[in-house]
């Protein structure tokens, strides 16, 4: 089951459900993520369902969210508009609207234990120990606005609408005639000339005056600016500075123990059972109801609860083994199981309890007991935690005392003494980079805010993470301005050699394409211009001792015919121009014996896999009535 879960997740939608809860605080950083989009007509229409702008907003934003988890903190969010982000994004939200309606077409769905078993089993649910936990799931469902409903909801969605997707890729395969073909092409040699123009070379050759350095600079000012800097006056507040001075007395280690050990006491994982009778649009409540009454009775008659979960049980999930869901802890289940469950005794057995998915029948087999705390063990943590929120508490104290006359304060001096901290200064730095607390971007762009720099206010105190903030006033500030021409005269010198020597490069290069096109042989075009020709035989498409660069366009020059010559160009390294000239084709026939081939067949198999999904998801495309709004202006 937990295979297939994980098989599951690997579509769209489960990979939206690992990006959400990679971490605590998700993938949007807002609250307002997965909260209820307003109905304003968006510019896409798929099937007359509306994407609206406010959709399209927010899977922007999750895109953003997953190149900066992706790349870490010093990747610059700023070289990314919503605007470039937004085709991608619309894209994504119109394969999902239609995969949902693929999914509502052919009835699929997902089964309550297997919902289950994927909450019990996302990373980000757990706590310290590797045990899913309700807390830590009730925590990271809160800091995005969600309940644990909703996060149910939206598990059995993804699962339900990732199936197709599973289904398509497990049946794609490959022809053995057509792996014989790839391996023949793969076989493949060619016989080739080239010649390789390397821009030092030319560079060489370029003389630059200084008129020309002159004209380039006066030409280019715009591109010899320093860069503007600032310098700061900071107070910055740390919780963790306010820890040294803090005692936590034995009574407060007690009772947060008892609290700790009552919360688990309370929460603790409980291992169930459950025969479901579905409600679908096959049988009614009524109709289910009287089913389930039915196997409580034979239940109190004495009748193995094993043996009617495999007879009765409609959750495929558990139903082979007795109706066994293993253990889990609150909020793995729909709250109207998880409440029925929790108020059983081990043992006990319910009254049929009605969810989305029908009636169950619960059974509480085991009450997990291995978390209990050890007073003598978790002294220390306690203590810890516990003086981390009372720092934590007078780190807000002292920020509420910055506030109260920040903003009327004419510099930093009296909101420091309010807080008892001291007034702390940066060296100059730009909008780019900068060293001590400016190595910092968001202290950077505040630091050349239009409302801190142009209007010389303080600024408001900023939260740079967890328990680290900062307030700023801007201390100097320096303009850019020209660079002389002397400091900047040796890089002019070589853009410009740089640049004659491309512009002599391409010209060369396409005389002699012009040369070689026209029936020209390599030996005429060597006396006329004194190049030198690189000949190669029997060149393979991995071939060690050439450029990858000239590798890659050999292979894909057509092949030379009577009378004509093949010829090409390609960039190679660093400004540098590659001439060639395809010579011969060489074919080979297939080596593969008949285990290679059957490797090679399932490989295939597995490669077409994506290829198939997307050619389903074109032919939905195809089929559907999708509207730009916007391309109807």
């Amino acid at each position: 089951m937990l295979a297939f879960m994980r098989k599951a997740l690997k579509g769209w939608a489960g990979k939206t459900l690992l990006i959400l809860f990679v971490s605590p605080f998700l993938f949007f950083g807002a609250s307002s993520i997965f909260t209820a989009f307003n109905n304003i007509p968006g510019p896409v229409e798929i099937n007359g369902e509306v994407i609206t702008d406010a959709q399209i907003s927010n899977a922007v934003e999750r895109n953003k969210e997953q190149i900066r988890r992706r790349f870490g903190k010093q990747f610059d969010m700023s070289l990314l508009s919503d605007e470039a982000l937004k085709e991608g994004a619309m894209g994504q939200l119109i394969e999902e609207e239609l995969s949902k309606k693929y999914s509502d077409d052919n009835n699929l769905g997902a089964s309550f234990s297997s919902v289950s078993e994927v909450i019990r089993n996302i990373p980000s649910f757990f706590d310290e120990n590797g045990k899913f936990s309700q807390e830590v799931f009730e925590t990271v469902a809160a800091r995005q606005g969600l309940s644990t409903k909703q996060i149910i909801k939206l598990i059995g969605d993804d699962i339900r609408n990732s199936q197709p997707q599973q289904g398509i890729k497990t049946s794609t395969f490959g022809l053995p005639s057509e792996i014989r073909m790839l391996d023949s092409l793969k076989n493949q040699q060619r016989d080739t000339a080239y010649i390789l123009l390397k821009n030092d070379d030319f560079q060489a050759k370029v003389e630059v005056s200084d008129t020309d350095i002159e004209n380039f600079y006066n030409d280019n000012l715009n591109s010899f600016m320093t860069e503007e800097l600032v310098s700061i006056d900071y107070i910055e507040l740390k919780a963790s500075d306010f820890e040294a001075g803090i005692t936590i007395s034995e009574d407060e280690i007690l009772a947060r123990f008892e609290s700790e050990q009552e919360a688990i006491n309370q929460n603790a994982q409980r291992k169930a059972s459950h025969i479901l009778i579905t409600v679908d649009e096959n049988r009614n409540e009524s109709e289910a109801y009287k089913i389930a009454e039915d196997v409580k009775q034979q239940l109190s008659d004495g009748k193995s609860f094993a043996e009617l979960a495999k007879n009765y049980s409609e959750d495929p999930g558990s139903a082979k083994q007795g109706g066994d869901l293993g253990f889990a802890g609150r909020g793995a289940y729909v709250p109207e199981f998880e409440n029925a469950l929790y108020s059983l005794n081990v043992g006990e057995i319910s009254e049929p309890v009605l969810t989305e998915f029908g009636y169950h029948i619960i059974k509480l087999t085991e009450i997990d007991k291995s978390e209990a705390l050890d007073l003598e063990t978790d002294r220390e943590r306690i203590a810890t935690l516990l003086k981390a929120e009372s720092a934590r508490k007078i780190y807000q104290e002292k920020i509420s005392s910055i506030e109260e006359v920040l903003y009327e304060s004419p510099d930093l001096t009296e909101p420091s003494l309010r807080a008892g901290l001291q007034i702390k200064e940066s060296t100059l730095f730009s909008i780019n980079s900068g060293e001590g607390i400016a190595e910092n971007q968001d202290v950077r762009n505040l630091a050349f805010s239009n409302d801190v720099l142009i209007e010389q206010e303080n600024s408001s105190v900023v939260e740079l993470d967890s328990g680290h903030a900062i307030v700023i006033r801007v201390k100097e500030h320096q303009l850019p301005e020209v660079k002389p021409l002397d400091a900047v005269k040796d890089d002019i010198v070589q853009s410009i050699k740089s640049e004659k020597a491309t512009e002599n490069m391409n010209a060369l290069k396409e005389d002699i394409i012009q040369k070689l096109a026209s029936g020209a042989s390599r030996s005429e075009v060597d006396t006329s211009m004194d190049l030198d020709w690189i000949v190669k035989e029997k060149i393979e498409r991995q071939e060690s001792d050439i450029p990858g660069e000239i590798l890659v366009e050999l292979f894909k020059m057509p092949r030379p015919t009577e009378g004509e010559n093949s010829v090409s160009s390609v960039e190679v390294g660093e400004n540098n121009l590659a001439i060639i000239q395809l010579i011969n084709v060489i074919d080979n026939d297939s080596t593969l014996d008949d285990e290679k081939l059957r490797t090679q067949v399932r490989q295939a198999s597995y490669q077409n896999a994506p290829i198939d999904w997307g050619n389903h998801m074109a032919n939905l495309k195809g089929n559907a009535k999708i509207i730009y709004k916007q391309n109807q202006k």
